[in-house]
C-alpha cells in the first residue's frame, strides 16, 4: 500500500470523517468554495472489492469511489499542499473571453435565414 499522502498519485490527501465516527485518507482532486465561502472536496478512494469471474471465481480488485464533502467533514493534513487545486486568478487564466447573444438578438449566422443578407436587385 502507498505511504500516506501518496494516495492517487500526487493528489494532495485529506482526513474525511464517516458517519458511524471512523476517520479515514482520501486523496483531494479539486476544492472549491460555496456561495456561503464554505469549502467543499471531491475526493477519490481507492477501495477492495469483489469480481466475480464464471470461469475462475472471484478475485480481488481495486474500485475508485469519487464523493463529495464539506469541511469541516472534510479537514487538511498537515504537510498537505491543496494551492494546486485551487484555479487561477481570472487575469492569469489562458484563453479569450466569449461573448454571447440572447436569442432574438437579431443575428442569424444562417446563410438563408430571414436576416441573412440577399445580394440587391440591380436593375437592367
Amino acid at each position: 500500500m502507498d505511504e500516506p499522502g501518496s494516495i492517487a498519485g500526487a493528489a494532495p490527501v485529506a482526513e474525511v470523517a464517516l458517519p458511524g465516527g471512523q476517520h479515514l485518507r482520501a486523496a483531494v482532486t479539486r476544492r472549491r468554495r460555496d456561495r456561503s465561502g464554505a469549502w467543499w472536496y471531491d475526493l477519490e478512494l481507492e477501495i477492495p472489492d469483489r469480481e466475480d469471474d464464471r470461469r475462475h471465481g472471484p478475485r480481488l480488485v481495486t474500485r475508485t469511489l469519487t464523493f463529495s464533502a464539506p469541511h469541516p467533514v472534510v479537514q487538511p493534513v498537515d504537510g498537505e499542499d491543496y494551492r494546486s487545486l485551487d484555479p487561477p486568478p481570472p487575469q492569469e487564466r489562458k484563453g479569450g473571453s466569449w461573448m454571447t447573444h440572447p436569442c432574438g438578438s437579431g443575428r442569424n449566422f444562417s446563410s438563408t435565414g430571414p436576416t441573412a443578407r440577399r445580394p440587391a436587385a440591380t436593375a437592367s
